[in-house]
């Protein structure tokens, strides 16, 4: 819990709700409390995780009507702002709902600021805030990770917390989509469905099958494999040329929730008709089998050793790889999709941890109105990065990352890999590359 300076005597110290403040400053906090005024100096103890505090004794200049306080965040910045009232006045029985910020200031206690060009009270600065605060190393933010946080701003993450909190998401679905940059109008997902069906160039609707059956190993023997898909450890060396598969990021692009709205959001297989309403899917629609297969998967029992989330935040990923490995986490993936389905030749090649044996968390996207990511932690992997080269011209067109699976004892004797390397559980150990925009 945060305390509040003491302002000095004769000050009427008050604290606000995370959802008052949301409304004051547009901050991506949810409703969780009301409004408190305290009506004594001193230092206070407030219900919520954000507070404001305010001199209401303090002599206004000449000309203006704004009033200066200072915001203290749980993370710890603290804000300098001046408060505008909306009528003729403050009063000690004012409510909050009356006062308009005019000028803000901030500046931040810890290091690792917000990137230039960032609103600072936006989701995304919020989410570069959280990152500085839970990852120990000073190594650059991973830029491909940070681009995927909220695009929405401050003001809209406050307003469309709150129609979620009131159960009217529903009611204002095409601008949360087209603002949060999400996939969820019926139209489009039924488009896309139409267009995996008459085209082969890349969007599908269903969850790809080649990334749902890396994740659960389940991959049956008479499904088509494809060259490349997987590979023998022995195969990254330089020099080596080997096919690539189609490595290429096939849903469409979506951006994450901040965590204040996609940890009030229904998500679960037993309120299925709450997401459907939500998102206006129809009982046979696409949207209905987007959303269902999805959270089939995310409800499925770990496998042997395994610990698995699913996570709609940037923030909830952090927490998920922290818990795991530790707070001196590294972000990588493929650098992009060059090279994918053809032959390539294997350039400099680097063992992570030295290549020896680690532990990992690798994260796969589903699909999903928001972006979603399957994430679970690997244990007994070697991990590599490699540079991927043409064939013919030997330059460098990408930056492949692959994961080889040490111990495959619990994989399913039908597990494709084994029918392309010609071997069985616990026999081999299996790589494969980390797909454009899957992560490890």
């Amino acid at each position: 819990m945060l305390s509040l300076i003491d302002l000095g005597a004769g000050t009427l110290v008050t604290s606000l709700s995370i959802y008052a403040l949301s409304l004051l400053l547009g901050l991506q906090f949810p409703a969780l409390c009301e409004f408190v005024r305290m009506g004594r100096p001193g230092i206070v103890q407030p219900v919520c995780l954000i507070s404001v505090m305010y001199n209401l004794q303090e002599n206004k200049r000449a000309g203006t009507d704004c009033m200066r306080a200072l915001i203290v965040l749980s993370n710890g910045t603290s804000l300098k702002v001046r408060i505008k009232d909306g009528t003729n006045g403050f009063t000690a029985n004012d409510s909050y709902n009356r006062f308009k910020v005019c000028v803000v200031a901030s500046h931040a206690e810890k290091s690792g600021g917000t990137p230039a060009g960032v609103n600072p009270f936006s989701p995304k600065a919020y989410v570069v805030q959280y990152w500085t605060k839970h990852i120990s190393n000073d190594l650059p933010k991973p830029s491909f990770l940070i681009e995927k946080a909220s695009p929405l701003t401050a003001v809209e993450t406050a307003t469309f917390t709150k129609l979620v909190a009131r159960n009217a998401l529903s009611t204002q679905l095409p601008s949360f989509c087209s603002s949060a940059k999400l996939l969820c109008f019926p139209d489009l997902v039924a488009s896309l469905e139409k267009h995996k069906k008459s085209s082969n160039d890349g969007f599908q609707v269903n969850i790809p099958d080649s990334v749902l059956d890396k994740i659960r190993y389940r991959k049956i023997a008479n499904k088509e494999i494809k060259p490349g898909e997987f590979f023998r450890e022995e195969m990254l060396k330089a020099g080596n040329v080997m096919p690539m598969p189609d490595i290429r990021d096939k849903t469409p692009k979506r951006s994450f929730l901040p965590r204040v709205i996609s940890s009030i959001l229904p998500f679960s297989t037993s309120r299925i008709s709450e997401m459907k309403k939500i998102f206006h899917a129809g009982d046979n629609s696409a949207m209905t089998r987007v959303l269902t297969e999805a959270l089939t998967e995310c409800e499925r029992a770990p496998e042997r050793d395994e610990t698995k989330r699913c996570v709609g935040s940037m923030e909830d990923m952090i927490d998920f790889a922290t818990s795991i490995l530790g707070r001196n986490v590294v972000v990588r993936t493929t650098d992009n999709s060059e090279g994918s389905k053809q032959n390539v030749m294997i350039g400099a090649v680097k063992g992570i941890n030295g290549g020896k044996v680690t532990k990992a968390v690798s994260c796969h996207q589903i699909l999903f109105p928001y972006l979603i990511y399957y994430c679970h932690s690997v244990s007994k992997v070697r991990i590599y990065e490699a540079d991927i080269l043409d064939s013919t011209t030997k330059t460098k067109i990408n930056n492949g990352l692959a994961i080889c699976h040490v111990d495959t004892s619990a994989w399913s004797p039908r597990h494709a890999a084994f029918v392309a390397l010609g071997s069985g559980p616990g026999k081999i150990e299996v790589c494969h590359w980390i797909f454009e925009n899957n992560m490890n």
